[in-house]
């Protein structure tokens, strides 16, 4: 236990460390690992919003006509293609009852394939994202995957082995297809904006996902305090679908 307590910081430090430098990069190919999971806090309790993962390739523009936003003008913008796989999944506190918990959030989780488009506008420093998600939910993947760590107590985990997945949202599979896009726009760039090292940049986030998984309008503030080393790419932000934003009086450039 004593080697878990003193893993999880380590790793999340190289974690935090490998994805800033992913993301200097600038132009090239790029892969990300998104996670979001409580394993990485170092008072681990492994509870309330299970997990999720993506892993991601980024490239320059290879296939113009696919139906994304983008900046129009090649001289004043950069977009960036982008694939990715992953999932994401949920339970309710009491992972011990197999039967229904109608008190508490459902057993849920969802496999998916998303690919889209990231458009940065480099006169306005605003950055357009846009994707396709294909995937199921209700597949046995994520909950054999949750069963498998907490038998074996990877992480520190102690929780009971989860005896619900059955019962889960979707069972044995459902299809889901979701078009989600978002803008993110510069309120103020920062400190030392112009370096590769600057602070306390100010932007607002805004936008819509449309489709059978998730139909949300949302919006919201992003604050950066401090980027170390830091490129364009850094605006990109990535997530595993389902979570972000709300519409914006904002005119989006054409398809």
């Amino acid at each position: 236990m004593k080697n878990t307590f003193l893993l999880r910081p380590l790793l999340l430090i190289i974690m935090l460390l490998f994805l800033s430098d992913l993301k200097a990069q600038g132009k090239g190919f790029q892969v990300l690992f998104t996670t979001e999971n409580d394993f990485l806090a170092i008072n681990n309790k492994d509870e309330n919003y299970t997990g999720s993962a993506k892993i991601e390739v980024q490239f320059p523009e290879l296939v113009k006509w696919l139906p994304f936003f983008k900046y129009k003008k090649p001289e004043e913008s950069l977009t960036i293609q982008r694939i990715g796989i992953g999932g994401t999944a949920y339970t309710p506190q009491n992972l011990a009852a197999s039967e229904p918990i109608t008190n508490d959030r459902p057993y849920a989780s969802l496999m998916f394939l998303n690919f889209g488009n990231t458009s940065f506008n480099l006169v306005t420093g605003a950055v357009l994202q846009s994707e396709i998600v294909i995937g199921a939910v209700g597949t046995s993947l994520p909950g054999n995957a949750q069963s498998y760590i907490h038998k074996h107590h990877w992480f520190g985990s102690t929780r009971d082995v989860p005896m619900g997945w059955d019962n889960q949202i979707g069972y044995k599979g459902s299809f889901i297809f979701n078009y989600n896009a978002r803008i993110e726009y510069p309120v103020f760039s920062g400190f030392n904006a112009d370096a590769k090292c600057s602070w306390l940049q100010l932007r607002l986030r805004a936008g819509a996902e449309l489709g059978n998984y998730t139909a949300n309008l949302k919006g919201g503030v992003k604050i950066n305090l401090l980027n170390l080393n830091s490129g364009i790419m850094q605006d990109y932000s990535p997530s595993v679908p389902g979570t972000f934003l709300k519409k914006a009086n904002i005119i989006f450039p054409v398809i």
